[in-house]
């Protein structure tokens, strides 16, 4: 493995220049290019037939019914509903938190299935406590099959507001924390040869939002991880054993004081926030038939792939058109 710490340590040594190819070899590398495209379009002709059946058909959705599904932020709003979703699936839940009482009172109610469930105060942000949480949850309820990476904050705040830890926090639950989990999580799927990992992004992971540059670019760099990560299992050997799960959702109505700001605005007025349950639906759904990744609401892609199409000025006009002022500042 490469010294992270050695740059600036080790004098800089330039490599040698590659050597020029002659035409002859170009042309032996674009014919084997060739052969490989050619290759790869064969191959992908049976993929593309399963593909359009797909969309004609709904798929059968796997069964997790018995497996034990880790769910961060699970005490409140999104991450609530996800694990009360999942227990009406069969699943066994740990519900983890940075709020003790809230979880606990979603593992009671998931309990009341017939299901077990174990609440767990953590700060996800946190590799040692996150590293904690994994033994104690194989202790107590086994190995987990399903992690969702929930957890998130959501301050309004400019790149020139807030302080530097305020910045760090951001960055850390939203985004390092994820690291984190997989970490601990992942080797015990690889070693089942099992296991599901789905990450709650924002449609501000794909569409940049002004007033919330730290938490967009926390929210990009899920994308990225989860990309990333998706790849890895793939070299690994690993694709489908263990399925990743990224989810794109627009606002949803869960923070008190977020929504009261929020509900003034023409961005609310115009497109009314999500319910926690009516999201939860579309993710459980997501991870039972497998998908890649999916936006909340579906159609974004589509919106999204018209709205590109368009010149930069004409996206600004829109962007003014459909949202006349600024997200409101809500203080961390």
């Amino acid at each position: 493995m490469e010294d992270i710490y050695s740059p600036g340590r080790v004098p800089y040594e330039a490599a040698k220049p590659f050597k020029k190819s002659s035409t002859t070899e170009t042309l032996q590398r674009l014919f084997s290019l060739f052969l490989d495209l050619t290759l790869f379009f064969i191959l992908s002709i049976p993929i593309y037939i399963k593909y359009v059946l797909e969309i004609f058909s709904s798929p059968e959705p796997k069964r997790i019914a018995g497996q034990l599904a880790l769910v961060t932020g699970g005490g409140n709003g999104l991450g609530k509903s996800i694990a009360i979703r999942l227990a009406k699936e069969g699943c066994n839940v740990a519900v983890v938190d940075v709020d003790l009482v809230a979880a606990e009172r979603v593992a009671g109610d998931i309990k009341s299935f017939g299901i077990k469930s174990k609440a767990y105060r953590v700060d996800v942000s946190s590799y040692d406590e996150v590293k904690n949480l994994g033994q104690e949850i194989e202790d107590d309820l086994g190995a987990v099959d399903i992690l969702v990476n929930n957890a998130g904050i959501m301050p309004m705040i400019s790149l020139m507001e807030g302080g530097v830890r305020d910045i760090e926090k951001i960055l850390s639950v939203n985004l390092t924390s994820h690291f984190w989990t997989v970490r601990v999580f992942l080797e015990s799927m690889i070693r089942r040869r099992k296991g599901h990992i789905v990450a709650i992004s924002s449609l501000s992971g794909l569409d940049a939002a002004g007033r919330a540059v730290a938490y967009s670019a926390s929210k990009f760099g899920v994308r990225g991880f989860m990309e990333a990560l998706r790849e890895e299992i793939r070299l690994e050997g690993h694709l489908g054993e263990i399925f990743t799960t990224t989810v794109y959702p627009y606002f949803i109505s869960t923070r008190k004081d977020l929504m009261q700001k929020m509900q003034r605005t023409s961005l609310f007025q115009r497109f009314p926030p999500l319910l926690p349950d009516d999201a939860a639906d579309i993710v459980v759904d997501a991870i039972l038939e497998n998908k890649v990744s999916i936006t909340i609401p579906k159609v974004w892609p589509f919106s999204r792939v018209i709205f590109s199409w368009l010149p930069s000025r004409i996206q600004d006009l829109a962007r003014e058109v459909l949202v006349k002022e600024y997200i409101p500042r809500i203080q961390m």
